[in-house]
């Protein structure tokens, strides 16, 4: 009797171990893309407002600190750039010491169009085509990318680049002459 019982305690607990081993694994839990496509978008959005409100510290939080950070904006009669977290953060600290009053980023009426995003696990890329209202009351049409990675669940710029989307004098679709170029 105690050998069966035996046995049948046995038999039982591999029954129930082939039993655990044979049930499938639930799939990893899937992102939802719609969510991340809106809070990297929101992080590139905060990040402009941050700046405009000229607050350095609120700003840097939009992105990675790093040697790896890479950042280009062409204006009409410059190029500004900047590589590595140190670099871009002196830049602007400098920048914004010398431009200390806040701006009102509502009123600069930012509208993007053309977004597109690209998702691969912890880096997105992000394209679009940005418009705002200059101090002066023109229009400034921008082109623009950023490369965004995900740092302990929050998204933040790793590269952005920028560059008017007019066409001066002896500019081509690929070629930008800046306007006081000789």
């Amino acid at each position: 009797m105690k050998q069966q019982f035996f046995f049948s305690t046995i038999l039982l607990t591999f029954t129930l171990f082939l039993f655990n081993c044979t049930q499938p694994t639930p799939p990893a839990a899937v992102p939802d893309l719609k969510q991340e496509e809106s809070a990297i978008l929101k992080a590139i959005e905060n990040e402009s407002r941050t700046f405009y409100k000229k607050d350095h510290d609120a700003w840097s939080s939009h992105y990675i600190h790093s040697p790896k950070v890479h950042w280009v904006c062409v204006e009409t009669d410059v190029t500004l750039r900047a590589d590595g977290w140190e670099d871009l953060s002196k830049f602007v600290t400098d920048w914004m010491k010398e431009n200390p009053e806040p701006m009102d980023y509502d009123q600069a009426n930012f509208q993007d169009s053309n977004v597109q995003v690209t998702i691969s696990g912890d880096l997105a890329f992000v394209s679009m085509k940005s418009s705002n209202k200059q101090p002066d009351g023109s229009m400034r049409q921008l082109i623009g990318s950023r490369t965004m990675l995900r740092e302990n669940g929050s998204w933040k710029i790793l590269s952005m680049t920028s560059y008017p989307s007019d066409m001066p004098e002896g500019s081509t679709a690929n070629v930008y002459v800046h306007k006081n170029a000789k």
